[in-house]
């Protein structure tokens, strides 16, 4: 029967308005590309694109049972999420399920971290609440799915307004969405950030043309930066605030200096969110990186990684921003966008040498890649003057010169095929497909004359097919396997099998995990509430990572840092039972280990780590796993039978190496900074406690503990020293020392204690 009249009449309307006309198109090329990953059957982005809790497989259910091999790495980053991303939105759901507050200390990871400061999982950020309420492989499609939504949403409009028809919105519609930067990193957090890039743009273009008045664009730059702000990241702000930055110092000239207002107030929009970045900023010297000791931001691509990425594999380099007919048609920009041609000129060779040494002298700028995340934001512009230059010619073209531009273009494309000669041969017949549908499109349009306006759009079609062959058709391929979509990993395991048993005594015991093996891979053990040894991260605390550097000579490290960029590599069963690493699993607290099935392998006597001290908890064939607890060593908070006052970090580190492991549990090293009150040395000053932990109850930002006190003294927190943590005994605040270099120690009195930790880093 078809729709009503008054249903037509308003969907006419609806569709001459341009932004529901952009949407819809943008709606419709997100859906045509990336729509069946929203399917609950396969999943884009597979969370556990390494080992998360079986190094051998993907694993589901309570049971931990293996559920999927590993799928095909789908991005060009694939790990980047499963280092940090993933297990952060399970630790995120874990303290939602429990009624608690969104936590800034994440306690299962590397002894203690600061989960509120790893640049990732800003306070602020709305896709990381929406992880952390939908974790699991099906929250991150749908991610995804928004991310180019949003993104080919902003370009197809801007594009829009500066007259485009239906025709070409189309094809910038297609070529936006799977432009190959953002489509070769489908999965990581930057891109919330770099993806918000075309709304900057878009508001730009509105003010030049007449549709914003200067106070309605400087509101809404205000609005965009603010949520840019809150995004978090500081990498990717740094960058996109450089690039707006570029742009509007292009564009200054031709609106009065009004688009570096613009510009600014794009930036104060960002300093609005300040609680979302400051905190960051002012901690960093509690932190080392885990990035490269290089500068980075130095570091271009270079020249000959540029033409590699445009002669053989675009999709996934530089050189895919770039074809010979897309460059061609930037000649045709009109006057008043001509701006963003030498735009895009800075910014490409700004992404291909990088910046002047001197540059590595700034603070945190320093640690930005400039050269990787200009390039979306080099995209977009790209992206926006084809489009404008390609509407410009396709109005002005007629029978004739239709044909002689047809002819002109062909022959661009084929010398851009023989260019890319040495490229894969998938890729370039790939390309040849698209620029065949080009050519066809061109022809139609030559022949058509009655209808001017078809014979623009096909024109302009065509033009479209010449100017993005990687961005249709080389890029997508990379994220085009589906993988298998499994459930969310479950908050709580079946404790009759070894990480649930491993998981239980670590909440109710206070005992601290490790895994020589790879089980429970680093940082995913705050999926679980699993305390323990390792972490993987931009950033890393000093001490902790001072200690263990140092009692393990191969601990990651480097020169100056301490660490090996930029990834850890999970001990091997056969370093983790040497006398150096048993030092570090002393000191850090470790009692429950996790091996594959029938590897077990422990120290041999004298050590907490004989076989003879250690009690199998269980064993699983479908896990394959089989774990252990070893008594002796006990819990995170422990009363140390022998306390000394050190004068220094490194006569505390000799200490430390020169003690067995047998030794380092019972001990305990304060200073050199000393955080104990008159008070507190009233107490019993520096001697050790004695008694009993009643109970433990711990949470992100919280660690409280009864105690049974029979002698006053000191008791010591196996959880990592950092500026913010705050203690109070019985409810009277108490100072807190440094103990064994990266922990925490508190005086205590004789009896019933309740000793209260609660950390709070301070936002300006």
């Amino acid at each position: 029967m078809g729709l009503n009249r008054p249903s037509r009449h308003w969907g006419a309307v609806a569709w001459g308005m341009l932004p529901v006309r952009a949407f819809l198109l943008a709606l419709l090329a997100t859906v045509l590309i990336w729509g069946r990953f929203l399917l609950p059957t396969i999943t884009l982005s597979p969370e556990a694109q390494i080992a998360t809790v079986h190094p051998g497989c993907r694993a589901g259910t309570a049971q931990l049972k293996c559920q999927a091999k590993f799928a095909v790495l789908n991005s060009l980053d694939p790990h980047a999420p499963a280092w940090q991303e993933g297990p952060a939105n399970y630790f995120f759901r874990r303290a939602r399920s429990r009624g608690e507050p969104k936590p800034s200390w994440n306690p299962y990871v590397g002894s203690g971290y600061l989960i509120a400061l790893d640049a990732i999982n800003a306070p602020t950020s709305p896709t990381r609440w929406f992880l952390s309420v939908f974790p699991g492989d099906h929250g991150r499609d749908v991610l995804v799915f928004l991310r180019f939504l949003l993104w080919t949403f902003g370009i197809v409009w801007a594009v829009g307004l500066c007259g485009a028809g239906v025709f070409l919105l189309v094809g910038v519609a297609a070529a936006a969405v799977v432009a190959p930067y953002a489509a070769a990193h489908v999965e990581t957090v930057f891109l919330d950030v770099d993806l918000l890039g075309p709304w900057f743009l878009l508001i730009l273009v509105a003010f030049i043309i007449g549709r914003l008045s200067f106070a309605s664009a400087a509101g809404l730059s205000v609005a965009v930066g603010a949520v840019v702000g809150a995004m978090g990241f500081p990498q990717s702000q740094i960058v996109l605030c450089a690039a707006i930055g570029l742009l509007g110092l292009a564009a200054a000239p031709f609106t009065r200096g009004r688009s570096l207002a613009l510009a600014a107030c794009f930036g104060a929009g960002e300093v609005a969110m300040v609680p979302a970045w400051l905190p960051l900023v002012r901690n960093l010297d509690q932190f080392v990186s885990s990035r490269d000791v290089v500068c980075v931001i130095e570091k271009g691509f270079g020249a000959a990684n540029f033409w590699h990425g445009l002669l053989h594999t675009p999709a996934q380099h530089v050189g895919a921003t770039l074809t010979l007919v897309g460059t061609g048609l930037l000649l045709f920009v009109p006057g008043r966008w001509w701006f963003v041609v030498p735009t895009l000129a800075a910014m490409g060779l700004w992404i291909v040498l990088g910046l002047p040494h001197a540059a590595c002298s700034l603070p945190v700028v320093a640690g930005a890649r400039f050269g990787r995340h200009l390039i979306a934001h080099f995209e977009m512009l790209f992206l926006f003057a084809v489009g404008v230059a390609v509407q410009r010619i396709s109005e002005r073209v007629d029978g004739k010169r239709a044909r002689v531009a047809w002819a002109l273009f062909v022959a661009a494309c084929v010398a851009s095929l023989a260019v890319a000669a040495e490229a894969e041969a998938s890729l370039r017949a790939r390309m040849f497909a698209c620029s065949i549908a080009g050519a066809v499109f061109g022809l139609v349009s030559a022949s058509v004359r009655k209808v001017p306006v078809v014979r623009r759009g096909l024109f302009a079609m065509a033009l479209v097919l010449f100017a993005f062959p990687p961005y249709f058709l080389g890029s997508l391929m990379p994220g085009a396997r589906g993988a298998r979509e499994l459930a969310p990993l479950p908050v709580d395991l079946d404790p009759s099998t070894p990480l649930g048993a491993v998981q239980y005594r670590s909440e109710h015991e206070d005992r601290r995990h490790f895994s020589p093996g790879g089980f429970l891979y680093p940082n995913w053990s705050a999926a679980f509430g699993i305390l323990d040894v390792l972490t993987i991260g931009a950033f890393y605390p000093v001490g902790y990572h001072e200690l263990n550097s140092t009692l393990f000579r191969n601990w990651p490290h480097d020169p100056q840092h301490g660490i090996v960029p930029d990834r850890f590599v999970p001990i091997p069963i056969s370093a983790a039972v040497t006398l150096e690493f048993q030092r570090v699993m002393a000191v850090n607290r470790v009692s429950l280990l996790t091996f594959g099935l029938r590897q077990a392998a422990f120290a041999e006597a004298p050590s907490p780590y004989e076989a003879s001290k250690c009690q199998l908890l269980a064993r699983s064939t479908t896990q394959g796993t089989e774990s252990y607890v070893c008594p002796a060593v006990g819990g995170v908070g422990y009363f140390p039978e022998v306390v000394r006052v050190v004068s220094s970090r490194a006569e505390a580190l000799n200490v430390l190496q020169m003690t067995s492991p047998a030794d380092i549990i019972r001990l305990a090293l304060l200073g050199p900074e000393l955080g104990l009150s008159a008070a507190d040395h009233s107490l019993g000053g520096a001697a050790p406690a004695a008694g009993r932990v009643v109970s433990v109850r711990r949470s992100g930002d919280d660690l409280t503990y009864v105690l049974e006190v029979d002698r006053a003294g000191i008791f010591v927190v196996a959880d990592t020293y950092f500026r913010g943590w705050h203690a109070t005994v019985n409810g009277a605040p108490s100072g807190i020392s440094r103990a064994n270099v990266a922990f925490k120690a508190v005086s205590v009195p004789k009896g019933t204690v309740n000793l209260a930790l609660h950390f709070s880093p301070a936002l300006f």
